[in-house]
């Protein structure tokens, strides 16, 4: 068990602990079923992992290890998913399952990508919810979805930033995003 720890980009680079593309061919993976990615930075994107389709596709498998401490100046301290969508058009694929630790915000870019979501292909058993940030936040949009026959389980996921109008609700094996409206009655007399 390794640590990926402490690099630093001092510019608007993306990535300051894992950078992932798929430019080309079958596209790219990265496997993490312990050690550590903590306290990487960056002004950019991404501080621990930077993942990006651009031609090709990009995926993460995560079944164990850390993933804290991380920081990002522009967006996802943690995890960023993210990709081109005049080219590939679709996002990277994140697989959980077992027991990793992520402390660190998981950005899912669905502004330019709508499939951006988290993947749970196996049981999973967090220690403290997953942080997921989506930046559009698109009622009733599916940004986690479980495999048949995973127990669906709205603990291991919370809204990143602590807004309290963004909840995530069960719909099935989903995970799916809400904004909730505040309706003020006034009583006429």
């Amino acid at each position: 068990t390794g640590a990926i720890k402490n690099n630093r980009i001092d510019s608007e680079g993306n990535g300051a602990g894992v950078y992932l593309e798929g430019g080309s061919g079958s596209g790219t993976s990265f496997t993490m079923t312990g050690g550590k990615i903590v306290g990487n930075q960056t002004q950019g994107t991404g501080g621990g992992i930077f993942a990006y389709t651009w031609k090709a596709p990009v995926t993460l498998n995560i079944s164990g290890g850390e993933i804290s401490g991380n920081q990002a100046e522009w967006t996802a301290p943690g995890i960023c998913i993210m990709g081109d969508p005049d080219n590939a058009g679709y996002a990277p694929t994140m697989k959980l399952s077992n027991s990793p630790v992520i402390k660190d915000e998981v950005f899912l870019d669905s502004e330019k990508l709508k499939d951006a979501k988290i993947d749970v292909v196996g049981r999973l058993g967090t220690q403290e919810p997953v942080p997921i940030y989506d930046n559009t936040w698109d009622d009733y949009r599916t940004i986690v979805a479980y495999a048949p026959g995973v127990e669906v389980n709205t603990d291991n996921f919370k809204n990143a930033r602590g807004i309290e109008t963004q909840v995530l609700i069960k719909d099935g094996q989903n995970l799916q995003t809400v904004n909730k409206l505040t309706v003020a009655f006034v009583e006429k007399g």
